[in-house]
């Protein structure tokens, strides 16, 4: 009776933790918070359960059964978002770890409910501005310098930058550059006068400073940033032309002197 009794026992041990570690069914819903962002595909992969792994639309509940306790499923954002947008950050409920691109889920003996939530935004641009200078041959040294290009933006941006000829990059943008050498390869890239403009916003740019002898085309340049309307840019001529003073070349001085004399000799003569 003692060994029966004994190996009842002991079946029953082994048999409770498979009951408690079992789930049958765990869902993993997803969400988007903003339906302008589309409707990307996600993929969830487990390390157990039935099945391993599946893949559906933004909004799809998963359904995952056979799950233990201890196992893992990693919901993925793995399709692209609607142009135009970006992912701000993820939320995982309730208690998931979030990663670089969704949640990761352990499965406890609480929940049998889960969801991956993905929160986006606008892709913000960059707004850019070049200036191409024509300087004549025959204007003043330092024609252009100290010449100013002011940028402001309905967000509040107010910035100023250098924009003679002298302080332009080589593809006349004004906001500088940045150069990386590899392998003494050196690649410059043009930087923009003002960064991560969000969509809704617009930027107005404008020369000032130059002087007299300088004309500038356009006067003054605005752009609106739009949801997936990508970066922008303007671009101004500025062509400066030489201001001396007329003065006549030496056959018109010759000719200026003899005219002189005959009014002189004419006048002379009649008055003496």
């Amino acid at each position: 009776m003692n060994i029966k009794r004994a190996f009842l026992t002991a079946a029953a041990v082994l048999m409770v933790p498979g009951f408690a570690m079992a789930q049958s069914t765990v869902t993993f819903s997803t969400l988007i918070s903003d339906v302008a962002g589309g409707s990307p595909e996600l993929t969830i992969t487990c390390n157990g359960g039935v099945p391993l792994s599946q893949s559906g639309a933004m909004g799809t509940t998963f359904t995952v059964t056979l799950l233990n306790i201890g196992d893992v499923c990693s919901v993925d954002l793995t399709g692209d978002l609607a142009a135009g947008y970006e992912v701000d950050y993820f939320a995982c409920v309730p208690g998931g770890t979030v990663t670089d691109t969704g949640c990761d889920f352990t499965m406890d003996d609480a929940n049998a409910t889960w969801q991956t939530q993905v929160w986006v935004q606008a892709s913000p641009a960059d707004f850019y501005v070049d200036v191409t200078w024509e300087i004549s041959d025959d204007a003043d040294e330092g024609t252009g310098d100290g010449t100013m290009l002011d940028v402001t933006c309905t967000d509040g941006t107010d910035l100023s930058f250098a924009a003679g000829p002298d302080d332009l990059t080589d593809s006349g943008n004004v906001g500088g550059e940045t150069c990386v050498t590899v392998n003494d390869v050196e690649t410059c890239t043009d930087d923009p006068v003002v960064s991560d403009v969000a969509p809704g916003e617009s930027c107005t740019a404008e020369l000032v400073g130059f002087d007299s002898s300088t004309a500038v085309s356009p006067s003054s340049c605005t752009v609106d940033f739009e949801v997936d309307g990508g970066d922008e840019s303007c671009s101004f001529t500025a062509t400066a032309f030489y201001e001396g003073i007329p003065t006549l070349s030496q056959y018109g001085m010759a000719i200026m002197v003899l005219l002189m004399l005959g009014v002189g000799f004419v006048g002379f003569r009649r008055f003496v």
